[in-house]
């Protein structure tokens, strides 16, 4: 009888070659992206939160490194792109490259932790899937915080996950570094601290448990330190920023819809300045920003304890929000703003349409397998909640995008086992939850617009106007009044372009048009 032959079998690529890949992957896309937008006219004209943070990384970047009042947002981000001014000078393209590399840098951390969680192919597909997320790709183009939300929060996972299988101190303090770095990019972090203390005390005495926890706090405190010094020495004690409160009262009030930064009497146009002033009214004193927050807190409070039915309501719609497929906009339209760029439309087929109900699954079907699934579980539990208790946009939810792939590739891969077993049972009741959660996620629950085009063309025409470009700014302000012919702020920069192109009877009369319609 011959011998059957014996394939040798085909050896898979070393792992060096399979991140440099993922790396490569995400950032020739990316750059493909930041090529495409550069002639927009957003690219160079950021606008709210952008050109918050441009202008004050300009600040940093020309040296000026203390301020006289204590942060209002946390100042990690706007230091960091400072730095980039600083070397590079004040480049736009240049900002987004690095940007860009640092957004292909979090794809490889993706292919790291769904190794770790999973297996080596679920952490291919994941870093690969992750490359070419839509919403990842829009935000590491934007002047905002989730290009370093992710990276830090992903790494901080990946090192707690490592501290469950290795006490090492090692891992115990760079958990906290990364916690503290995350602590002064957006301080709602904080809320995993139940989470923390549970790993400090995970299958150790007391002894053990404080050893842990003051290896990870050392780290913690030393990037938050400077940030609670500079408050400190501008006369307010404020651990990291003022800007908890004002949000939580715009999030928690009886003319909130929980997905904008709607501020009650000021509208959508509105400045830390006029909440202040509102404050300082209501209480009859000058207050400390703290004392500013503070009163917004309790306003926020007042609201829930008073009406907490109206407050669960609005709970509830938060709660869809966050789990909803449509993308909520907060700076400018986000469907809007992508529509002309080839490379968002055809990367939207990768969406939260997909891989939320698909990781939501995975959660609900690997969260008793071991300690680090219920870790990733909860973080997205608490992180979320972090969100909902104030109000749901798109980019606050940024940072959950990667694990819900992961989990998304995993409960994938599981259900193709199952399948290929012929374990058809086990599958029956997933798949009707699944179905479920495919309807939950993709039904617009809260009738919310994709595209609010009076705010999409008065951000477009706010753009060409900082630009010089009055001719379209004034075209685009026209058409934001045939969507809503009550948009007042438009008639404002009406008068603005009129009176700067010497029609000075125009613009008076679109100045009187603003403040007759504000009725003043």
């Amino acid at each position: 009888m011959a011998k059957q032959e014996i394939k040798p079998r085909r050896k898979s690529p070393p792992e060096i070659y399979i991140i440099l890949l993922i790396f490569l992957t995400a950032y020739v896309i990316r750059l493909a992206y930041i090529i495409e937008i550069s002639e927009q006219p957003y690219f160079t004209a950021p606008a709210v939160d952008a050109q918050y943070h441009d202008e004050w990384a300009m600040d940093i970047a020309a040296g000026k490194l203390y301020y006289g009042e204590p942060f209002f947002r946390a100042p990690l981000y706007p230091y960091l792109l400072g730095m980039v001014y600083y070397v590079f000078g004040h480049d736009y393209f240049i900002a987004r490259i690095i940007q860009a590399l640092i957004g292909a840098f979090s794809c490889m951390l993706i292919y790291f932790l769904g190794k770790k969680i999973f297996s080596k192919r679920v952490g291919i597909i994941s870093g690969f899937a992750a490359a070419g997320a839509w919403m990842l790709i829009y935000f590491e183009g934007e002047l905002l915080l989730p290009v370093i939300l992710v990276p830090l929060d992903l790494g901080l996972l990946l090192s707690l996950i490592h501290t469950t299988e290795r006490d090492d101190k090692r891992l115990w303090a760079l958990s906290g570094l990364l916690f503290g770095l995350s602590m002064i990019a957006r301080p709602n972090i904080g809320i995993i601290l139940p989470l923390l203390i549970y790993l400090f005390f995970r299958k150790a005495d007391i002894k053990t448990a404080l050893n842990r926890a003051i290896m990870f706090l050392i780290p913690a405190i030393i990037p938050i330190l400077p940030v609670t010094i500079h408050n400190i020495k501008a006369g307010d004690f404020v651990p990291i920023a003022t800007q908890g409160g004002v949000n939580f009262y715009i999030g928690n009030n009886p003319e909130s819809e929980g997905s904008a930064a709607v501020f009650p009497g000021l509208g959508n146009i509105w400045r830390y300045e006029d909440a202040v002033n509102q404050a300082e009214s209501a209480v009859g004193r000058e207050l400390k920003p703290s004392q500013v927050s503070d009163y917004y807190f309790k306003k926020g409070i007042h609201y829930i304890v008073s009406q907490p039915f109206d407050w669960l309501k609005l709970m509830g719609r938060k709660i869809l929000l966050m789990f909803n497929a449509i993308e909520v906009s907060n700076n400018k339209n986000i469907y809007f703003a992508a529509k002309d760029s080839k490379i968002l439309t055809s990367s939207k087929t990768i969406g939260f349409w997909l891989y939320a109900p698909l990781g939501i699954l995975g959660f609900l079907i690997f969260y008793r397998r071991s300690i680090n699934d219920k870790l990733i579980v909860w973080f997205v539990v608490l992180y979320s909640l972090s969100i909902i208790l104030f109000f749901v946009t798109a980019r606050y939810r940024v940072p959950l995008i990667p694990l819900l792939i992961i989990f998304g590739v995993g409960s994938v891969n599981w259900i193709i086992d199952k399948a290929r077993s012929k374990e058809f049972k086990s599958l029956i009741v997933p798949c009707i939850v699944l179905l479920f959660l495919f309807l939950l996620v993709n039904i617009n629950w809260t009738n919310l617009q994709k595209i609010a085009n009076d705010y999409a063309h008065f951000s477009l025409g706010n753009a060409y106007q900082k630009k010089g470009n009055l001719t379209l700014a004034k075209q685009e302000y026209l058409k934001t009044l045939e969507y809503n012919q009550r948009y007042l702020q438009v008639h404002l920069n009406l008068g603005v372009i009129y009176y700067d192109m010497g029609d000075y009877a125009e613009a008076e009369k679109e100045f009187w048009k603003e403040k007759l319609r504000s009725g003043e």
